[in-house]
């Protein structure tokens, strides 16, 4: 169905669509039903026009103080796709049952005016935490104090360092406790905007059940070994060596490869000291 030549040289803009609807009436109601979730109801109702379902998909229409507003709903979700195809995993836009998404920098031009709280935690942690913005919870490292290294295997002086350690917590929803979160769904867990850095280790625990987390820098892995984590708590040195080395600018991500449905919440601390 076309709609105008390519080469009308730029006539006729902003005239109506080839599809049109006339009139709607009173709402709400559905224009388009993009997915029946009761098929064999619409098909045995006289004029296949019966009342919708909360499981339909669909273009809608509801009511407004200046005429009808338009709707989309849908029994999953609703996702927003920019160069890509639709394909389950990179769109930058998401509305589901649990909350809103974004994959994607958000800009404001106007107010931003929030009525709740503003809080880390929900589907994966969502704040981007700068390491320059986290105080140190433990003290600075002196030139007596020897760090054992994971992955140079060998005990390392160091010359007065600060140190310092990254604490969340993570609250997966329900509707995602057995998805492995990878890329882009995984959260930042921090941009490092001070200086140089080295991890030391990573401890985690769980409120209840087991669970397995990694940590991603570009394409490679923190730990050489997944951290399963427990209700008692689980600390790993075993570092890739160039991975726990984090320059200005770079950021890590947290992977969650969650094995038990009973898993509600994921505290992680994550130790480094400053090169």
């Amino acid at each position: 169905m076309l709609v105008k030549p390519n080469s009308d040289g730029g006539k006729d803009t902003n005239i109506k669509g080839r599809l049109n609807f006339g009139t709607v009436g009173s709402g709400p109601s559905h224009i388009i039903t993009l997915s029946d979730s009761n098929f064999a109801k619409t098909v045995a109702t006289f004029g296949n026009r019966p009342l919708n379902d909360p499981g339909d998909s669909y273009i809608g229409y509801d009511p407004s103080p200046n005429g009808s507003g338009i709707t989309f709903g849908a029994a999953g979700s609703l996702s927003s796709y920019i160069g890509n195809n639709g394909d389950g995993v990179n769109w930058k836009e998401r509305l589901d049952s649990t909350g809103k998404y974004f994959k994607t920098d958000v800009y404001i031009t106007g107010n931003l005016v929030v009525s709740g709280k503003i809080s880390q935690g929900g589907r994966g942690l969502q704040k981007k935490v700068a390491v320059s913005d986290v105080q140190s919870s433990f003290p600075a490292v002196t030139a007596s104090t020897q760090v054992a290294v994971e992955g140079e295997r060998e005990a390392t002086t160091v010359t007065t360092k600060q140190a310092g350690q990254i604490t969340y917590t993570l609250t997966p929803a329900p509707s995602v406790l057995n998805e492995i979160l990878t890329e882009p769904d995984s959260p930042w867990v921090f941009v490092n905007r001070s200086n140089r850095l080295r991890i030391v280790n990573v401890y985690c625990e769980v409120d209840s059940g087991h669970a397995q987390i990694n940590f991603k820098k570009g394409s490679t892995l923190l730990l050489a070994t997944n951290l399963a984590c427990t209700p008692t708590g689980a600390t790993s040195e075993d570092l890739v060596t160039e991975t726990a080395r984090v320059d200005i600018g770079e950021r890590f991500e947290h992977l969650n490869y969650l094995k038990s449905p009973e898993v509600r919440r994921i505290t992680v601390v994550i130790k480094y000291f400053a090169e």
